[in-house]
């Protein structure tokens, strides 16, 4: 990994990205001895894009496996004599009979 300042990439940008090329090698660009770019070749950064996919895919994996909660069988008529209909449900209301 080369480390460059800023100054040096601005004049030395085309030899460095030959380095890039040549070599492989990222380059780390500073200012005030902080890093704040890496530039690396193009098969680095496929290669990582392949790691973080595998990555997402194992993430999805487990989450999906935690979120299968096991099913219990249906209890059918467990709410019987609950919820009743009167014989009139579809009679029209007397509210609504000035609308009709």
């Amino acid at each position: 990994m080369t480390k460059v300042n800023v100054n040096e990439i601005k004049t030395n940008f085309t030899d460095l990205l030959t380095q890039l090329k040549k070599t492989g090698e990222s380059i780390v660009i500073e200012d005030n001895d902080q890093a704040f770019a890496t530039v690396i070749n193009y098969e680095e950064w496929k290669r990582l894009k392949e790691l973080e996919k595998q990555i997402i895919m194992e993430k999805e994996g487990k989450k999906s496996a935690q979120k299968t909660p096991k099913k219990r069988p249906p209890l059918f008529g467990i709410d019987k004599d609950l919820i009743s209909i009167s014989d009139d449900f579809d009679e029209p209301l007397e509210d609504f009979k000035k609308y009709m």
